[in-house]
């Protein structure tokens, strides 16, 4: 009789303990699903995106920086001999030098003194074959700021996948007979966008998509498409927050200007921002 009570009683806390285990894995389960998504969610404000660690992928053996320092892509002169901040290339971040898009922009900012510079000179190549891609000439006086050039939607403009190209900003200042006083370049290389990529695009708010692109290391088209949200929206805090915070990721927290002001120009699609 005892051993048919206490072989009840050992039954009994085995079922007892089976219910709780699978009790504490249900509540395991239910804390995952309901962990928030990083970056930044819905109906919630902004958060700040963290940028991933860089690629192991790097940059091509040669380093263009004719006039410039490669690492942050910025001028090692005052620009055109004057006492103000340098020109600067906002992506300068080595092993982050790559886009999906076919027509990507490239972000620059312009010190105070614009009205020195004669002219700036835009170009692309194709690295391998040193094929020229794109030229354009950006007449001055330029105000000052964070300026976009973009690419031109048209195939002769359109990169190609998993194809180097060099890129080179060629500043001519006024008043002196040289024809380039100094220059900016780096590379880059579009990266084919994968399944994974548009389908958490495509589930993405417009926000979202930001985050996407930062933790795929799609930096030139997440700063494009901040700078594009600010043009649509330019009193939308979350986004004000997003652009100020991945400026400062990158670096240019010192760029930063009180106003919130983006122009955008028909030139060049040059987006401009104060």
């Amino acid at each position: 009789m005892f051993f048919r009570d206490h072989q009840k009683l050992n039954i009994f806390n085995m079922f007892s303990f089976a219910k709780i285990w699978r009790l504490l894995l249900f509540i395991c389960l239910i804390s995952l699903v309901l962990l928030p998504n990083p970056g930044y969610s819905k109906g919630k404000k902004a958060q700040t995106t963290r940028l991933p660690p860089a690629p192991d992928t790097g940059s091509p053996e040669d380093d263009f920086a004719a006039g410039g320092t490669r690492g942050g892509d910025q001028l090692t002169n005052n620009t055109c001999n004057q006492i103000t901040k340098d020109v600067v290339y906002l992506l300068g971040d080595r092993n982050r030098d790559f886009t999906a898009s076919a027509y990507p922009s490239f972000w620059f900012h312009v010190p105070e003194n614009a009205n020195k510079i004669n002219k700036m000179k835009f170009l692309v190549t194709e690295l391998a074959t040193g094929k020229r891609i794109y030229t354009a000439i950006l007449s001055t006086p330029q105000p000052s700021g964070i300026i976009g050039i973009a690419l031109p939607p048209k195939a002769q403009y359109a990169l190609s996948p998993k194809v180097n190209y060099t890129w080179s900003l060629q500043i001519d200042c006024a008043g002196t007979k040289q024809e380039i006083d100094m220059a900016l370049s780096g590379w880059l290389s579009r990266q084919p966008s994968n399944q994974e990529l548009q389908t958490q695009l495509a589930n993405s708010s417009n926000l979202e998509k930001y985050a996407v692109y930062v933790q795929h290391n799609l930096l030139y088209d997440a700063l494009t498409h901040l700078a594009q949200s600010r043009i649509n929206k330019p009193n939308d805090p979350d986004i004000a927050f997003a652009w100020t915070d991945l400026l400062s990721q990158l670096g240019w927290q010192h760029l930063l200007q009180p106003s919130n002001e983006i122009k955008l120009s028909i030139v060049d699609t040059r987006i401009v921002y104060k």
